[in-house]
């Protein structure tokens, strides 16, 4: 078993490298298709921003289905079930195919793209009024089920004359939803599209132009004549020229504009990659990992764990660089790049909690906050996560100051309050022989007394990080907006987290709170940093009200929901805890000592 010690973790890593060496590799196309993979690093120009078409093409289908992805084929009725459809012969479709498919709609005389099932129409009440078929759980319909209906053009225009929807009227808001939707998807077939670079003009700030505002422009423009060429090409189904002329272009580019080249085939590759999604898949198994090290072959799967979370947290940082490198930006821009970066913060601080102490604690709760914090980030994608900041954010330095600190702090509290989560479950949910593997009363208490070591000194570095960073909100707020506080949502959420992190302190300093109180004081932490992360955002009011989203109280309310109900079970009567339940016998013939739940469960001097 010894031996097992040394290649173990060897073994893991190379697997985990294998599998995301797999992942990298881009499926080509065969010989007489069209190359999508390499139209896909073309750069273009929206909202400001040059990306590649992968990347517009991604986010306009996120847009109008709610997915980056496309599967297309023919439907037909399933027998059993009158009201479902069943695709036959299914067919994936890249979003660079779906785009261009669009975008040169007019050209070929094969309008099958208006039959692609993809706007998302998902309130039973506008299904009914468009008079379309009800299809639960995927809710999606083609351009031709409604955009051409009369009962379309009348909801819009109804919207239209009351100058917008009302705003508690779900059904107005879902007609104005869908109208954007249909703008989106008309922008895109008329080439509203900026794909040609101004000639001798580099500056990111300058406008693209559109295939047709280059037309009119006259004059010779070698990037109009290479679309031209994919045009023709595409319209006449010769995959052949269509791939020559994307080569072709590829070359100039890579001559006269390095800088788009480059950026543009970097983030094709990113997304194609998704190396947010492969940590979050690698986190899940070291948590995994990590809880099992706990119950079987403790030293190698903990070793196990190490390893591979070693190798995850470098390809984490690998992808934060890359979002830093393609944006010019610090990594935290907007909502989602919050996710992404306090995961990261999570998983360090869980190394740095395992160095010390080698309990594989600081390894599973790092994991967890990682997998948690990276799922919540992939479900806050709604547009381009790369966008150009809007003005009051566009500033590197407080970028780099105020909103570092402040999501640091965001991390610490959460980390301490995943430690309380542990504390409960240790002694509520199990005994802790079975839960650390030691059979040694001392060493019972001495994981006690580990975790609420740790749960305090990360609670002093979130105080710490959460002052620093509320104060130089305040200054950036002062610079901005001239006053230093306002009281605004987002400053209030702030200043709660300074005000609990510093209540748990100088409870735990007072002999208020012993371990129990200080695990549970930390879990109530993670409400408030909820409140100030997503809660301020929700109601949509105040300087900082940037970041709000449409249905996330209800995944915020039960989040808050689950910690208090962790808190009702930490605060159980001691005699109920598992590990006060279920005394260690003694050893031999020497006499049970008198248990003492309490004395079992002492806090840290």
């Amino acid at each position: 078993m010894n031996k097992s010690v040394n290649w173990a973790p060897w073994a893991a890593v190379a697997v985990a490298i294998l599998y995301l060496a797999v992942k990298t590799i881009q499926p080509g196309e065969a010989d007489g298709e069209f190359r999508w993979s390499e139209a896909a690093r073309l750069p273009v120009q929206d909202e400001g921003r040059v990306q590649p078409l992968d990347t517009f093409a991604r986010v306009k289908l996120l847009q109008l289905s709610h997915r980056q992805g496309l599967t297309h084929g023919k439907w037909e009725q399933d027998p059993d079930l009158p009201d479902k459809d069943i695709l036959k012969d299914p067919v994936r479709i890249s979003p660079t195919q779906w785009a261009v498919q669009a975008m040169f709609i007019s050209a070929r005389e094969d309008k099958e793209l208006l039959n692609y099932r993809i706007f998302r129409i998902d309130n039973e009440q506008l299904v009914d009024a468009l008079k379309l078929p009800m299809r639960p759980g995927s809710w999606r319909y083609s351009f031709n089920e409604f955009a051409e209906k009369d009962e379309f053009n009348k909801l819009v225009d109804r919207l239209v004359e009351q100058k917008g929807p009302k705003k508690d009227d779900v059904f107005e808001n879902k007609v104005a939803e869908l109208w954007e939707q249909f703008v989106v998807f008309m922008k895109l077939t008329r080439l509203e599209v900026g794909l040609v670079p101004p000639e001798g003009v580099r500056h990111p700030d300058v406008p693209w132009l559109s295939l047709t505002s280059a037309a009119q422009l006259g004059g010779e423009n070698r990037v109009l004549d290479f679309y031209r060429a994919m045009v023709t090409a595409y319209a006449n189904n010769k995959p052949a020229e269509f791939n020559e002329a994307v080569e072709e272009y590829q070359k100039y580019l890579q001559k006269n504009r390095p800088s788009d080249y480059h950026s543009a085939r970097l983030e094709a590759f990113f997304n194609h990659f998704e190396p947010f999604y492969q940590c979050t898949i690698l986190y899940g198994l070291i948590f995994l990992i990590g809880c099992a090290s706990w119950l079987v072959w403790g030293p190698q799967l903990r070793s196990v764990a190490v390893a591979l979370t070693i190798l995850t947290v470098l390809v984490h940082t690998w992808a934060l660089i890359m979002r830093i490198y393609i944006t010019g930006r610090p990594p935290v821009i907007n909502l989602y790049s919050t996710g992404i970066f306090i995961g990261w913060g999570c998983v360090l601080i869980g190394m740095f909690l395992e160095w010390l102490l080698k309990n594989g604690m600081g390894i599973v709760v790092g994991a967890v906050c990682g997998l948690l914090t990276l799922i919540i980030a992939h479900n806050l994608v709604s547009g381009d996560t790369m966008g150009v900041l809007e003005a009051v954010l566009d500033t590197n330095f407080w970028l780099a100051t105020h909103v570092i600190a402040i999501n640091f702090g965001y991390t610490a509290v959460f980390v301490a309050g995943f430690l309380g989560i542990m504390y409960i479950g240790a002694g509520v949910l199990t005994s802790i022989q079975n839960y650390l593997g030691v059979n040694n009363p001392p060493q019972r208490m001495d994981a006690f007394r580990d975790l609420a070591k740790m749960i305090y000194g990360v609670t002093c570095f979130a105080v710490l990080l959460s002052f620093v960073g509320t104060v130089l909100g305040g200054i950036w707020a002062d610079e901005s907006w001239g006053r230093f506080w306002g009281w605004d949502p987002k400053e209030n959420g702030a200043l709660m987290i300074v005000i609990w992190t510093a209540l748990v302190l100088h409870a735990r300093w007072g002999g208020i709170v012993k371990a129990r109180g200080l695990a549970n004081l930390a879990i109530f932490g993670n409400c408030v940093t909820a409140w100030s992360w997503f809660g301020t955002n929700l109601l949509g009011v105040g300087l900082h009200s940037y970041g709000f989203m449409k249905g996330a109280m209800f995944w915020l309310l039960v989040f808050v929901l689950s910690q208090l109900v962790i808190i009702g079970i930490g605060c159980l009567p001691l005699s109920a805890w598992a590990t006060a339940a279920r005394p260690t016998p003694p050893a031999g013939n020497e006499p049970a000592p008198k248990s003492s739940a309490r004395a079992s469960l002492a806090a840290p001097a």
